[in-house]
């Protein structure tokens, strides 16, 4: 599943940002996004997605697409749940990168800082967590 969403999610992540880089006005930016979210539904890239976009804090485009289960037929709607297993690894590191530019964290801080009642946090650093060298196997297996 994740394999093919990545088509999908490149598309419409690089007209968000193609957009959002121009002098394009909200209205123009979310028709272009719907459009490219409807086009990657009827071209069958996946039976459905969720999109929300923000521009300077205010909402540009949240909308479902699709189906979330194909078994049921349900639609896509805000309150959707998607399983969407390592896609994000790459946006929680931009973030904390972003963070530590800024002055708000440093990537060799102890996981403790922030979750100090997580167990061995204070033994791994943000660095760790990030490179996936902390020694976690699985954050939701319970034999941590």
């Amino acid at each position: 599943m994740e394999v093919l969403l990545r088509p999908l999610f490149v598309t419409v992540l690089l007209t968000a940002f193609s957009l959002s880089a121009s002098a394009s006005g909200t209205s123009e930016i979310a028709a272009a996004i719907d459009k490219a979210a409807q086009a990657a539904i009827a071209a069958g890239e996946s039976p459905g997605l969720q999109v929300a976009v923000f521009k300077k804090g205010a909402p540009v485009l949240v909308k479902g697409y699709g189906v979330a289960s194909l078994e049921l037929n349900v639609p896509v709607d805000n309150d959707s749940v998607f399983r969407i297993g390592s896609v994000t690894k790459q946006f929680t590191a931009a973030a904390l990168l972003k963070l530590q530019e800024e002055g708000k964290l440093s990537i060799r801080d102890k996981l403790s800082k922030y979750y100090p009642q997580y167990p061995r946090a204070a033994d791994i650093t943000l660095a760790q967590m990030l490179h996936h060298t902390s020694g976690l196997h699985s954050y939701t297996d319970e034999r941590i």
